[in-house]
């Protein structure tokens, strides 16, 4: 078992398109976009090249994140993220890839 991991700061700017029609005093970035900045930047730095088949322990449990961290572990192909920030832990979860891309008959 391998695991390769990455960090970046995100830099997230108070009028990002996401924010739009989400509580103008306490801005809160959707789940979705978490999760897809987690595949996005997760397909972008390993060799990951199925797509997932589903989520795992994903939990959301603050408004915003500056830091996204992710860990590649080859074997059984999971795709680790968590978002956080000085005040600590916003979100995370695991996304599970396929070995092998199925077709359906």
């Amino acid at each position: 078992m391998s695991n390769e991991g990455a960090e970046l700061t995100l830099s997230v700017p108070d009028d990002l398109i996401y924010f739009a029609g989400y509580f103008a005093d306490h801005p809160i970035l959707p789940g979705v976009v978490r999760i897809a900045w987690a595949k996005y930047f997760g397909i972008l730095f390993f060799a990951i090249v199925h797509p997932y088949l589903t989520m795992e322990v994903i939990k959301f449990v603050k408004v915003i994140q500056l830091k996204l961290t992710l860990y590649w572990n080859a074997s059984p192909d999971k795709l680790y993220f968590q978002f956080r920030s000085e005040r600590g832990s916003h979100s995370s979860g695991r996304l599970i890839y396929a070995a092998k891309f199925r077709e359906h008959p």
